[in-house]
């Protein structure tokens, strides 16, 4: 057994036992590569990452692009530290009540939630059936610094893979306010009148900042969904 292999089984053996809280941050990201370069010696790498982005949460969250421009981690251990970003961040994502469509005002705490530390734009529609029963909360875009610039085709693409009858919108402002701009509601409008004859009622869009969120409908930007199953938004 080499030197690294040596010292990477005492590192598994110690996350065995004692769990994460046994190890530093720097720690935890060589423990990470290993399984992306077996023979590397990764704490001198694990010391760059945190040293370059500041923190492990950093790391972790940092694109693939960037992560791969540190010498020596390269296109798979950028992907895989990504990964671990990902998943941290779909944890910690809000879990929607079952019946989140009975109150349109817990559509919007539950939006708030998810969106109000979101650093990039973030397009998200929450899909139920026709008895108000969520079947998922579908990421339709991110990064894109409007909602103007998403793709209607794409939009409706991903709300009919979803099988929804009903839907409710957010979008974030990052940097800004939660009010709805121009753009944003001609795009939700023509959205809205696109779904209709397709049998998919909008009920709502939401716009975020980090510590607010307004309605679309309550300002009187949209107009209400029609038929009785609505009757109590």
């Amino acid at each position: 057994m080499g030197i690294h292999e040596g010292h990477r089984e005492r590192r598994r053996k110690l996350y065995e036992k004692a769990g994460l809280d046994a190890f530093a941050d720097h720690e935890v990201l060589e423990m990470i590569l290993f399984y992306a370069l077996p023979r590397r010696d990764t704490n001198e790498l694990a010391h760059q990452l945190i040293k370059t982005f500041g923190s492990l949460r950093r790391v972790l969250l940092s694109p693939t692009e960037l992560l791969a421009q540190i010498p020596g981690i390269g296109n798979n251990a950028a992907v895989l530290l990504s990964l671990f970003g990902s998943v941290y961040e779909r944890l910690a994502r809000p879990e929607p009540p079952k019946k989140i469509l009975g109150s349109l005002s817990a559509a919007g705490a539950f939006f708030f939630e998810l969106l109000k530390d979101k650093q990039e734009e973030c397009l998200y529609a929450l899909c139920a059936d026709s008895k108000g029963q969520v079947k998922e909360c579908r990421l339709l875009s991110s990064g894109s610094s409007n909602i103007v610039e998403v793709s209607t085709r794409v939009a409706i693409q991903q709300i009919m893979i979803s099988g929804a009858t009903i839907i409710v919108l957010a979008h974030n402002h990052p940097s800004g306010v939660a009010l709805a701009s121009p753009e944003d509601i001609v795009a939700t409008r023509q959205l809205q009148t696109t779904l209709q004859p397709m049998g998919v009622q909008m009920l709502d869009h939401f716009v975020v900042s980090n510590d607010d969120y307004t309605s679309m409908l309550q300002s009187g930007y949209l107009s209400p969904a029609k038929g009785a199953l609505y009757a109590g938004f």
